[in-house]
C-alpha cells in the first residue's frame, strides 16, 4: 500500500512539475483588470453555520472571538438539525435520539440576539417535515395539501413571534434543508408556495429562500416512511435529477421565492494532501460549472432568483480507515476519533484553506451568489461529538472555510471588479463530480476596488512552484502608488492546521503583511503555500499623468 500512495505521489508531483516548467520558459502570467464594471461586495456571502447543539458562540469569552472573523451572516439551526427541530419547544423538539436530547441546544431567541449583538444577519431554516415535537401526528405528509399547510402555519407562527411579537426582523426563511432527499420535484413547489404564502401573510417584507439541487442526488432516507399512512408512498430509495429539480422549482412555484439555495461540497480524491489538493482544484473547476449551470436554469426561466448557497465546504474524508469505521459502528468516541488521527486529515491542511478561498472567490466572481454559508466555521467545543466536551470552554479557531472567510472579509464594502489573466500554466485531472479530464489552471485571480484602491487576491494551486505575475503599475490611467501583499502563509500543503486547544497555541500557518516595490510589479513572485491579497494604491485621478502625488 505505501509503495502504490509512494508512485501515486511522484506521478503527481512530475504532473505538477512538468505543467510548470513550461511557464518557465515563457512569458509571466498577465493580470488585466476592467474597473468600469462591477458590482457590491455581497452583505450575505460571508456566512456560517454551526450545530444548534454545538454553538460555542453564547458563551461571552466568544464574542470577541467571532467579531474579530468578519461575518456578515449566520445560519440556524444548521442542516439537518432544521427539519426535526420543534422551535417552540426546543429541548423537547429535536432529533427523535436520546443522545441529541440530552444535548444543550441554543434557542431561537437566543440566537436571534447573538446576531443581532454582533452586527449578522440571521438566516433560519424552517422544518419542513415536523410541525411541533417529534410526533407522528405532527408529520408533514407531501401527498396531502392540508399537511402541508399544517406544516406552513407552524412556520408562519415562528416568523410571527420572531418578527411581529420580537421586532426582531428576520429577513431571510429558508424552507427545508435539502428536501430532495425525500421529496419529489412535483411535491417541493406546492411546500414552498404554501409555506410563502402562510409566512408573508404574517410578514410580506421577508425573503424566501428555496432548496437548490446542485448534484444529482441518490438517498435513502428511511426515517421518512409513515407505515400507518395508506396513502404514503414510501421512499427507500429517491433519485433527482438537479435539472428537473431546479426547472420544476422556477415553473411551479414562480414568485413564492427569492434565492435558490443549492449545497455544493467539494472534494479531494486521495489520502494525503498532496494528492487531494491536486484533485481538489479540478472538483473547484466543476463547482465554478455547477453555479454557472443553476445561473443559465434561472436566466432560461426568465426568473429575478438570485443564489443562496446556504451550505458549501471542503468535504473530504477524515483519514483512509475512519469513515467505514464510522459507517459500521454508527457512532465513534473522541478517544478513538483521536486515535485515528483526525489532526492529521487532509481535511484540515493547508491546502484546505487555499480552496476554501479559491471556491468563495468563484462565487463571488458569478455575480449571482448573494447569500453562502460555511460549514462550519470553527474548531472548538463544535470539533467534539458528545455533550461532555460542552462543559469545557476551548478557544474558538477557524477551520480551513472559516479561515477563508476570515481572509475575505478585507473586502467588505468593496467592489467585484472583473480580473483577466493570460498565458497561465494548467494542468489535466480526472474530476470525481463530472467524472472527466478537467484543465485545471494552476494560477486563479480575483479582485475588489475602492475610490483609492485595487485588491488582487490570488491563489498559487501548485504545492511547490513559484509563478511570475506581471501586476500592472497603472490601472485605468492612474498609477500605483503603493502596493501591500497581506499573506496567509504555510511551509507546505500538508501543513496541519488543527488548533492545539490545549496549551493554548495557535493553529500553525502565518499571517503576514509586507510592502513591495512598485517598480518591480511586473515581475510579482506568486509563491506556493500562501493565499495572497494585494493591495494597489492608486494615484488620485486629478493628478497628471508623470507628476508624483503630493501626500
Amino acid at each position: 500500500m505505501k509503495k502504490r500512495l509512494w508512485v501515486a505521489f511522484v506521478v503527481l508531483m512530475g504532473l505538477v512539475r512538468g505543467a510548470a516548467s513550461a511557464e518557465e520558459a515563457g512569458a509571466p502570467i498577465a493580470v488585466s483588470f476592467d474597473t468600469a464594471h462591477g458590482f457590491a461586495f455581497p452583505a450575505g456571502i460571508l456566512g456560517v453555520q454551526e450545530e444548534v447543539f454545538t454553538i460555542p458562540y453564547l458563551r461571552n469569552d466568544h464574542m470577541e472571538d467571532y467579531r474579530r472573523l468578519g461575518l456578515t451572516a449566520f445560519r440556524y439551526p444548521c442542516g439537518t438539525p432544521s427539519d426535526w427541530l420543534a422551535w417552540d419547544d426546543i429541548e423537547n423538539g429535536y432529533w427523535p435520539s436520546d443522545f441529541e436530547k440530552n444535548r444543550t441546544k441554543t434557542r431561537p431567541d437566543d440566537f436571534v440576539a447573538f446576531c443581532k449583538a454582533l452586527g449578522y444577519e440571521p438566516i433560519i431554516t424552517v422544518n419542513s417535515n415536523l410541525a411541533g415535537v417529534h410526533d407522528e401526528r405532527n408529520r408533514i405528509n407531501p401527498t396531502r395539501v392540508e399537511s402541508i399547510r399544517m406544516g406552513a402555519d407552524y412556520a408562519a407562527r415562528w416568523v410571527e413571534h420572531a418578527n411581529v411579537k420580537n421586532k426582531s426582523g428576520v429577513k431571510y426563511w429558508e424552507i427545508g434543508n435539502e428536501v430532495w432527499i425525500w421529496l419529489k420535484e412535483s411535491e417541493y413547489p406546492v411546500y414552498v408556495r404554501e409555506y410563502a404564502s402562510a409566512m408573508r401573510k404574517v410578514d410580506p417584507g421577508i425573503k424566501i429562500i428555496a432548496c437548490g439541487l446542485a448534484v444529482d442526488s441518490e438517498f435513502n432516507p428511511v426515517w421518512l416512511n409513515f407505515p400507518d399512512d395508506p396513502e404514503w408512498e414510501p421512499r427507500s430509495v429517491n433519485r433527482t435529477n438537479a435539472e428537473k429539480w431546479t426547472r420544476a422549482l422556477l415553473k411551479d412555484a414562480h414568485g413564492s421565492f427569492d434565492y435558490l439555495a443549492p449545497h455544493i461540497y467539494l472534494d479531494g480524491d486521495g489520502v494525503d494532501a498532496v494528492e487531494n489538493g491536486v484533485s481538489l482544484f479540478a472538483n473547484i473547476e466543476c463547482g465554478e460549472q455547477l453555479l454557472r449551470q443553476q445561473i443559465a436554469w434561472i436566466r432560461e426561466a426568465n426568473s429575478p432568483v438570485r443564489l443562496a448557497c446556504t451550505e458549501w465546504m471542503i468535504n473530504w474524508h477524515y483519514v483512509p480507515d475512519m469513515k467505514g469505521i464510522f459507517l459500521e459502528n454508527k457512532s465513534i468516541s473522541k478517544a478513538h476519533f483521536d486515535q485515528l488521527g483526525y489532526e492529521n486529515s487532509p481535511t484540515h491542511a493547508f491546502v484546505s484553506l487555499l480552496g476554501c478561498a479559491d471556491y468563495l472567490g468563484k462565487m463571488l466572481a458569478t455575480g449571482y451568489v448573494d447569500i453562502a454559508v460555511v460549514h462550519t466555521l470553527t474548531f472548538g467545543i463544535g470539533v467534539a461529538w458528545n455533550a461532555e466536551a460542552q462543559k469545557s470552554v476551548v478557544p474558538v479557531v477557524p477551520k480551513p472555510g472559516g479561515a477563508a472567510v476570515e481572509f475575505w472579509s478585507a473586502a467588505k464594502g468593496h467592489r467585484v471588479v472583473p480580473v483577466r489573466l493570460a498565458h497561465v500554466p494548467t494542468y489535466t485531472h480526472r474530476a470525481t463530480y463530472q467524472g472527466r479530464d478537467v484543465v485545471v489552471p494552476y494560477v486563479t485571480a480575483y479582485a475588489t476596488a475602492t475610490d483609492r484602491a485595487v485588491n488582487l487576491v490570488l491563489v498559487n494551486r501548485s504545492p511547490d512552484r513559484t509563478f511570475t505575475v506581471a501586476v500592472p503599475t497603472a490601472i485605468d490611467g492612474r498609477r500605483v502608488v503603493k502596493a501591500v501583499e497581506h499573506a496567509i502563509e504555510a511551509d507546505s500543503w500538508a501543513a496541519n492546521i488543527w488548533p492545539t486547544v490545549t496549551d493554548g497555541k495557535p493553529y500553525p500557518f502565518r499571517k503576514a503583511q509586507r510592502a513591495l516595490d512598485v517598480e518591480t510589479l511586473n515581475a510579482y513572485q506568486a509563491k506556493p503555500c500562501r493565499l495572497v491579497r494585494v493591495e494597489l494604491e492608486l494615484a488620485s485621478p486629478a493628478t497628471p499623468a508623470g507628476e508624483p502625488e503630493v501626500e
